[in-house]
């Protein structure tokens, strides 16, 4: 349940999509920087934990894994002002940034276990947090 983000990653087309959109409600909802620092930080390693264990089962980045989505949902947002503007830009901005993976992030994706899978995202989260801070801070009006 955890690593398929309630069950998101056995659905149908796009899991990953799906459980990024899902995801949404995490920045939405943890206002408390302190608490959003825990959650992450509580997530991730939850996240290399299963997806280590489910790895030796279902393979390598499997598409049922969609934990991974969620962190980079939860890099992409952190520390910015949330609103529908803001949430709906920096969605489409992760999800280019996981879907068109520089070379760089396809390095990263080759890390064995859990870490490699996880890390591939929070650096597609890194690039959409970059993104959407540069569109805040040339277009102040999406605040």
């Amino acid at each position: 349940m955890f690593a398929s983000t309630f069950f998101l990653g056995f659905l149908p087309g796009a899991p990953a999509t799906y459980a990024s959109f899902f995801a949404l409600v995490f920045p939405f909802l943890i206002k408390n920087s302190y608490l959003y620092i825990l959650f992450f930080v509580g997530y991730f390693f939850l996240s290399v934990f299963i997806i280590n264990e489910l790895e030796k089962e279902w393979g390598k980045d499997n598409k049922k894994i969609t934990a991974d989505e969620v962190l980079g949902i939860l890099t992409t947002f952190f520390f910015l002002p949330i609103n529908f503007k803001i949430l709906l830009l920096g969605f489409f901005l992760f999800r280019f940034y996981d879907i068109f993976k520089f070379s760089f992030i396809r390095k990263i994706e080759k890390i064995s276990g859990g870490l490699g899978v996880i890390l591939d995202d929070i650096l597609a989260g890194i690039l959409a947090h970059i993104s959407l801070r540069v569109i805040l801070f040339l277009w102040p009006q999406f605040k």
